[in-house]
């Protein structure tokens, strides 16, 4: 089932936040100004898998952690691809130190 408004808005809510937190930028277009050690940088280009034919993606992050349970999943974008089209992607995760007192790891 897709989110409702509630879900919908503590989303967007929460992008907000983690903008804020890495560069004071509030927008999702937005690149993180962080100051970690990049840990993983997948770059790709996605294309209809037929010549003559439409398609649509998802693209979806999933964490997991060490033991194998599923912590976050994320439908980060979606769209649809005309045929001969191409988009490119980026995802990269960055490491940093926690910041604050009082930063406790969370158990998932």
């Amino acid at each position: 089932p897709w989110p409702g408004p509630a879900e919908e808005f503590f989303d967007a809510w929460l992008v907000d936040r983690v903008l804020e937190r890495f560069d004071g930028k509030h927008s999702a277009d937005a690149e993180p100004d962080s100051k970690g050690i990049p840990a993983v940088r997948i770059e790709g280009t996605i294309q209809p898998t037929k010549r003559d034919e439409a398609c649509e993606y998802c693209v979806v992050v999933s964490i997991i952690n060490e033991r194998g349970d599923k912590i976050a999943r994320q439908v980060v974008g979606v769209g649809a691809l005309q045929p001969g089209e191409r988009h490119k992607y980026s995802f990269s995760v960055d490491v940093m130190p926690a910041r604050g007192s009082g930063v406790e790891r969370r158990r998932n």
